[in-house]
C-alpha cells in the first residue's frame, strides 16, 4: 500500500489533464481517472463538449492508426527465430510460421476480442497519451469446453505505471472495482468479511475497490518452474476494504503491452 501510495503521487497532475481532455473529446471517461471514484451508470457527461471536433479527430487517428498499424485483413505480426542461423534452416521457418498462424488465429477469435479492444486503445492514445493492452487466458466458465486468450484494453484511470531505470514498464498496479458477487465468483471465501456481508443484502451491486500488484519478483528463480517463484513477475490482488491479499501468483511474460504518444523528460506518463 506504499508503493501504490507513491505511484498515485507520480499521476496525480496527469489526471487533471485526462479529465479536461475527457471532457472535450471524449466524455464518456470523465470521471474515471481518480483513484476512489464515483460513477453512476447512464449519467450525462457531454455537457462540458463544445462541439464534435475533437471527437471526431479522435476517432479518425483510431481508424488511420488500426488501418496502418494492425490492419485485421493482413498478417501484421510475425514471429521467428532470434537467431540468423536459424532462420536459414526450413524446418525452423515453418515452425515458427505455424505458431504465428496459432496466435493470429487464437487473436482473431470471437472471444478474444482483440479487435473491439485495440481500437479502443487506440483512441486512448491520441486523447490521453496513453494506452495498454491486457492480455489474460480466457475465463472459460461455465462453457468449460471454450479455451483461448482474452484482451483487455486498460484505461489511463486503471493503471499506475511502474518504470525500471532504463525508462521502460516493468510493473504496474491495476485499479479495478468490482461487486461483491464478482469478487465471489473469483476468489471465492477469501474475500473480507465486508464484501461477505453484502452478497445477501440490497447492496449486492455496490461497487468495492481492488488492487493488483503486478511486479518484477526479487526471489525470481528460474528453476522453481512449477510455483510462482519461477514466474519473473509477481501477481497480488489486494481488496481494498480489509486490507488482505485476496490471491498470489504471477506471469511468466509481463501481461500488459503499453503505449505512451509522447513522454517529457522525468515523466511516467505519456501526453496526448
Amino acid at each position: 500500500m506504499q508503493l501504490f501510495s507513491y505511484a498515485r503521487l507520480q499521476r496525480v497532475n496527469f489526471e487533471v489533464q485526462w479529465e479536461e481532455s475527457a471532457s472535450i473529446c471524449w466524455p464518456e471517461y470523465r470521471n474515471s481517472f481518480t483513484f476512489g471514484h464515483l460513477r453512476a451508470p447512464g449519467v450525462k457527461y457531454t455537457q462540458f463538449q463544445v462541439d464534435s471536433t475533437g471527437a471526431i479527430a479522435a476517432h479518425r487517428f483510431m481508424a488511420i492508426f488500426d488501418a496502418l498499424v494492425t490492419p485485421f485483413n493482413s498478417q501484421w505480426s510475425e514471429i521467428r527465430a532470434a537467431d540468423p542461423q536459424l532462420r536459414k534452416s526450413k524446418a525452423v521457418r515453418q515452425f515458427y510460421n505455424e505458431v504465428s498462424e496459432v496466435l493470429w488465429t487464437e487473436r482473431y477469435k470471437a472471444v478474444a476480442n482483440f479487435q473491439g479492444q485495440n481500437q479502443q486503445n487506440a483512441q486512448c492514445l491520441a486523447v490521453f497519451g496513453n494506452m495498454g493492452m491486457w492480455t489474460d487466458e480466457l475465463d472459460n466458465s461455465p462453457q468449460k469446453a471454450l479455451k483461448g486468450l482474452r484482451y483487455m484494453a486498460t484505461s489511463p484511470g486503471e493503471i499506475y505505471v511502474l518504470q525500471n531505470h532504463q525508462g521502460r514498464e516493468d510493473g504496474c498496479i491495476r485499479y479495478f472495482r468490482w461487486t461483491a458477487r464478482q469478487a465471489y465468483q473469483r476468489w471465492g471465501d477469501a474475500i473480507p468479511p465486508a464484501l461477505k456481508a453484502a452478497l445477501d443484502k440490497a447492496d449486492s451491486f455496490t461497487m468495492f475497490d481492488f488492487l493488483q500488484f503486478v511486479i518484477p519478483r526479487t526471489d525470481y528463480d528460474p528453476h522453481k518452474i512449477f510455483s510462482d517463484q519461477g514466474k519473473p513477475w509477481a501477481s497480488i490482488y489486494v481488496s481494498v476494504v480489509g486490507h488482505c491479499i485476496l490471491e498470489r501468483g504471477g506471469y511468466y511474460t509481463y501481461p500488459r503491452a503499453g503505449g505512451r504518444y509522447m513522454q517529457a523528460p522525468e515523466e511516467w506518463y505519456g501526453r496526448g
